[in-house]
């Protein structure tokens, strides 16, 4: 089992909602942590903040967890992942999506949505679920 003070947390076994899992390969760093991938999962992943940042964002992440938008196009915290050996907090696991494949709604905007040349249906559906997502979360 590695420690979390190596600079890497991959092969660390974590505890969420009671079960162990190991953290896989490293996916993305920045400046508050790195995203990694579950070993034999697919569809989900660990964000681990970097320990300076942990002891802000433990309250942050438990309130968010408790208030899931639960809107699919939305990617959001589901359970608190703990170091298995001391219980401390580390980060929070959720949905795996392929960013680098997918596009945010600025990039699109400022590369694809030209006024001149999208019909203005297309462009209001654009803002309608730009509004939807905002929504969910503000409402939370």
């Amino acid at each position: 089992m590695r420690s979390s003070n190596e600079g890497t947390h991959t092969g660390m076994v974590v505890s969420v909602e009671g079960t162990t899992l190991t953290v896989s390969n490293k996916i993305k760093s920045g400046n508050e942590g790195t995203v990694y991938r579950i070993k034999n999962t697919e569809n989900k992943v660990f964000k681990i903040f970097n320990e300076k940042k942990r002891s802000n964002k433990k309250r942050k992440i438990t309130a968010m967890i408790a208030n899931d938008p639960n809107h699919p196009a939305i990617i959001w915290p589901q359970a608190v992942v703990k170091d298995a050996n001391t219980g401390s907090f580390l980060g929070y696991q959720m949905k795996y999506k392929d960013l680098d494949t997918a596009q945010n709604a600025f990039e699109y905007t400022m590369t694809q949505l030209s006024w001149d040349s999208t019909e203005k249906s297309h462009r209001y559906t654009v803002a309608k679920n730009l509004a939807v997502m905002v929504s969910a979360i503000h409402n939370e």
